[in-house]
């Protein structure tokens, strides 16, 4: 018979003097180290250690086969939770990159604009550049301009072309010496002029002049019908002293008080005395300014009057001093010209390069007041012909003009020239021109001017007194009274 447990000790495989759990096979004696604890064994006298250990796998088998559905479930929930995020984040990424996409889009158009803009700036700085800098070439250049039309009448009538006239050949004009060279009784075109003057200066030492004429007095010789160039040259103002101008091309000649452009002078025609001188030359010429108002040129060029062809080797020469203020201007010229002599006062001239002529002018400027203007010239004119004897002729010419009122002024010029000898070519022994003008301004470009000329020869064989009369016979007259009109626009 099984022995029963001893209800005093329920726990019979327990001592209390141990505090690890110990199977029975293993324990050998009362003195193991090792037993199990109070609570298993609680447990095994409820249920049998085989019904136990069935139950305790039951429930573990039960919670592993429960958890992974628990889990899954949380995992589910966690994922599906982390998606709905991730969609929510996507949109606003989307919406987002929408607005950043529209914002990309208005900043690219601002700055194509922007460019666009700057483009166009720069281009109109460009062109604004470009016009300042044309607004300041032509700003540097001194631009004039003028017309002149008038009509002409002789007293003595000359009624055709003649070849002859005192002191120079006339051509087609048979007024003689007066110029303009007009015919009598005529309506035309005295002169059209335009000109462009760049003076060099410290800041700019390049310089050019350009001038250009057409009508009647655009040929001081006969008169054309062809523009003419009156000068075109470049110039530089070298550092020297006060500066010295070199000037190359064709030039104004600096001898004479008058000059060949319209409304530059006191009265419509020039005088006896700008018969005698030149009026252009082709070459080069130097000038300087020195202190206290002195000035000096000297130059070179082909002789006669500057034209495009030059038909000999002839030379010409000249020397100027001068010296002005405020109130006065003073010029004295030294002109050497050698043959075949085609300068104004070389009208006996021969073929021959051996010709010489000499003249030394002087002339001065004279401003007393603000409404009155004088001028006085005198001319020594030598020439030596080859082969034939010499002449000599003094000259001598006076002007002035007066304002009488803000419209109206009136000039005078009174003129007379001496032959001292004439290489027995002519018997005229002097002239006298008296010229009186009346100027009137109808605006402050235009303006209307009328003139009359006298002209008295003075000669000692009375088949040779220096005019034409109305038959058109030379030198049977001498006396003329010429009458101009003359319409004026200068700019």
């Amino acid at each position: 018979m099984k022995q029963r447990t001893h209800r005093a000790d329920p726990f019979p495989y327990f001592n209390p003097q141990q505090t690890d759990p110990v199977l029975p096979r293993q324990r050998s004696d009362a003195s193991s180290s090792r037993a199990f604890p109070r609570r298993f064994f609680a447990f095994q006298r409820i249920l049998p250690l085989p019904a136990l250990c069935v139950v305790s796998t039951s429930l573990f088998v039960i919670f592993l086969s429960a958890f992974p559905a628990i889990a899954e479930s949380d995992e589910t929930e966690e994922l599906r939770a982390l998606v709905r995020r991730l969609e929510s984040r996507v949109s606003e990424l989307e919406n987002q990159s929408q607005e950043n996409r529209a914002a990309l889009d208005d900043a690219e158009a601002r700055l194509d604009a922007q460019s666009r803009r700057a483009r166009a700036l720069e281009s109109s700085v460009g062109d604004d550049e470009s016009q300042s800098r044309l607004g300041a070439i032509v700003a540097s250049f001194d631009f004039r301009g003028g017309i002149a039309a008038s009509y002409n009448f002789n007293t003595n009538n000359p009624n055709f072309d003649t070849g002859f006239g005192f002191p120079v050949t006339t051509g087609r004009r048979n007024n003689g010496a007066t110029f303009p060279a007009v015919q009598h009784n005529t309506f035309q075109l005295d002169q059209l002029f335009f000109s462009a003057d760049r003076v060099p200066t410290t800041e700019n030492r390049a310089g050019l002049e350009l001038a250009i004429l057409y009508g009647v007095t655009s040929d001081p010789e006969n008169g054309t019908d062809f523009p003419q160039i009156q000068r075109a040259n470049a110039s530089y103002l070298a550092p020297i002293g006060e500066g010295v101008e070199f000037r190359l091309g064709r030039w104004d000649s600096p001898v004479g008080a008058e000059s060949i452009y319209v409304g530059e002078n006191f009265n419509i025609t020039r005088g006896l005395v700008w018969v005698y001188q030149p009026v252009r030359h082709d070459g080069l010429l130097i000038s300087g300014t020195l202190k206290d108002g002195f000035s000096w040129k000297a130059g070179v060029a082909n002789n006669g009057v500057a034209a495009n062809f030059d038909n000999n080797n002839g030379k010409s020469g000249l020397f100027q001093v001068g010296w002005e203020n405020e109130e006065l201007l003073i010029r004295a010229t030294y002109y050497l010209e050698e043959g075949p002599l085609i300068g104004r006062f070389a009208n006996l001239g021969s073929d021959s390069e051996n010709d010489l002529s000499h003249l030394i002018d002087f002339y001065a400027f004279w401003d007393p007041s603000d409404d009155l203007s004088l001028w006085l010239n005198f001319d020594w004119a030598h020439t030596e012909f080859d082969g034939r004897g010499d002449t000599e002729t003094l000259l001598l010419a006076i002007a002035g003009r007066k304002q009488i009122t803000s419209k109206l002024g009136v000039s005078l010029r009174a003129e007379g020239a001496l032959f001292l000898s004439d290489g027995n070519q002519i018997d005229t022994e002097g002239l006298a021109w008296l010229t009186g003008t009346l100027d009137y301004s109808l605006t402050e470009n235009l303006s209307l001017r009328a003139e009359l000329v006298a002209q008295r020869a003075f000669t000692s064989t009375p088949s040779d007194l220096g005019f034409i009369n109305g038959a058109g016979t030379a030198f049977t007259k001498n006396f003329q009274l010429i009458a101009v009109t003359q319409l004026l626009y200068l700019f």
